[in-house]
């Protein structure tokens, strides 16, 4: 719309002031004119006669020469006035112009303020809701304190597979004395045993965490599984432990797994080796380092992690939106202003520039002076050129009219309109106003979006400049007091939005 403006106030035929003025260069004229020569010839038969008081053909030629020039001058002026005439005349156009500008300018970044509310508005519950979940969530199971942030998966998985892989390797070495393929047999029975040992610990240490929960029948089924690991823990590596006693007394591998329940059921201590006891011992040390790495594995309270995620990632896209709509209405509030600012200066200058040039305040009217001067100095110093040649070849008196100065009839120019200058003032003045007034509008709009746009801690109900949360003790209407005003910006987003639903976010 920019180029819109600058087609209306465009002139076209409009030259730059150096350019309307042509120069007059006397001695090339003078040459072309043959002014010396000619002058010696008449002067040589006294012509012009010294009763003549008219210009003779010689002297004509000069002022038709330069009268040319003159007149090609003020024709490049009329055409510049009345370019800058036209010009004037379009300060109403423009104006309207400017007011589009500023109406689009408002009106495009108003629906960028909108758009963004709408997708804040749906942000900003989320994050009341979840954090209205987590508060009760919290005041429910009894909680004053964060949530543990998750376990690093990475770690645990290499721990756990550290552990299979000790615990193969040693219990591979064991079994492979009495085993059909050796070491590599020996290793294939252990890394079984290993997997399911560490396997059912990982299991039990993650829902033994029941037991911390503060329901009766959760806590009762976290007891059952812990005692339920610790038998399946010791009878398990009870009877690898047997199991391999039973190898080395009977050497089959099916006579022996029989043998060692037998005698796991009627002796389960009677181990007859220290490498058994040995066995047990390390299965038992894997199993409870298993265990427990798995029971204090990220936030050991079950459903608070879940919970307080959600409400974490409500904020993370909440900060994400936010700044993003901050940094965009920023540049787009930069961009109409320079924009709008670009209008204004732009009617300003080229009206400025139009009044000036027709109302006198212009270097085209001190050109015009000098170049009207100039036309007649220059014309009398080139008949001075041929009067003196004359002059020095005469036997007679020449003429009187030698010694008279030529000058051209004055030029007269027609005043401009009063009314139209002091029209284009005021729409220029116009002009301005709208763009102070829409730049304003946008800075109020912009300020107005920083206030709807609440900070995520306010958000939340924590005040970082207070480093209170709403409803703590300390502050009774006082508290209630800050807690609304704390809000009003989520309260502002959220006045149309009663409607949105939530439902795929609301905890179960």
């Amino acid at each position: 719309m920019i180029d819109r403006l600058r087609s209306i106030l465009k002139t076209d035929g409009l030259l730059p002031t150096g350019a309307i003025f042509p120069s007059i260069d006397t001695d090339r004229l003078a040459q072309e004119l043959r002014l010396k020569e000619r002058g010696n010839e008449r002067g040589a038969s006294n012509s012009p006669d010294e009763t003549e008081d008219a210009l003779d053909s010689v002297e004509m030629s000069i002022v038709t020469r330069i009268e040319e020039i003159r007149r090609k001058g003020l024709e490049n002026y009329s055409l510049n006035r009345e370019a800058y005439t036209r010009r004037l005349n379009s300060a109403t156009a423009a104006h309207v112009e400017v007011k589009s500008i500023a109406r689009r300018a408002s009106g495009d970044f108003h629906g960028q303020i909108t758009s963004f509310r709408s997708q804040m508005t749906k942000l900003v519950m989320d994050v009341q809701n979840w954090q209205a979940a987590v508060d009760n969530f919290q005041k429910k199971h009894g909680i004053d304190r964060p949530a543990y942030s998750k376990g690093n998966l990475l770690i645990a998985a290499t721990i756990l597979i550290a552990c299979v892989l000790v615990e193969t390797l040693l219990n591979g070495y064991l079994f492979a004395q009495k085993n059909e393929l050796g070491l590599l047999g020996g290793a294939m029975v252990a890394g079984l045993v290993s997997v399911v040992n560490v396997g059912v610990s990982t299991v039990a240490g993650l829902f033994s965490r029941l037991v911390r929960h503060r329901n009766f029948f959760a806590k009762l089924a976290g007891i059952a599984i812990i005692i339920s690991w610790i038998a399946s823990m010791v009878g398990l590596n009870l009877a690898v432990a047997h199991f391999r006693d039973a190898i080395e007394t009977l050497g089959g591998w099916s006579e022996a797994a029989t043998a060692s329940l037998d005698h796991l059921k009627s002796d389960p201590l009677g181990l007859r080796s220290i490498e058994s006891w040995l066995l047990m011992a390390w299965g038992s040390l894997i199993s409870i380092v298993a265990f427990l790495k798995f029971v204090y594995f990220g936030e050991p309270y079950p459903g608070y992690q879940r919970i307080s995620s959600r409400r974490d990632q409500a904020l993370s896209d909440y900060a994400y939106m936010l700044d993003d709509a901050v940094s965009s209405l920023e540049e787009s509030r930069d961009d109409a202003i320079d924009e709008l600012q670009e209008a204004g200066q732009i009617v300003q200058e080229k009206i400025g520039d139009a009044v000036d040039a027709l109302y006198g305040r212009h270097m085209l009217k001190g050109h015009l002076q000098a170049f009207l001067d100039q036309s007649n100095i220059q014309t009398n110093a080139l008949l001075s050129v041929y009067r003196d040649a004359n002059r020095s070849k005469r036997t007679k008196p020449a003429p009187k009219h030698f010694d008279t100065n030529y000058s051209f009839s004055s030029f007269e120019e027609t005043e401009p309109d009063a009314q139209a200058k002091t029209e284009a003032r005021t729409e220029v003045s116009a002009v301005m106003k709208v763009v102070e007034d829409a730049i304003e509008d946008i800075h109020r709009e912009h300020k107005q979006m920083l206030a709807d746009f609440p900070r995520s801690d306010i958000i939340v109900g924590l005040n970082l400049m207070t480093g209170r949360r709403d409803g703590t003790s300390g502050g009774g209407n006082g508290s209630s007091q800050d807690s609304a005003t704390s809000l009003r910006g989520s309260s502002n987003l959220l006045r149309d939005a009663e409607t949105i639903q939530l439902t795929e976010h609301r905890p179960s």
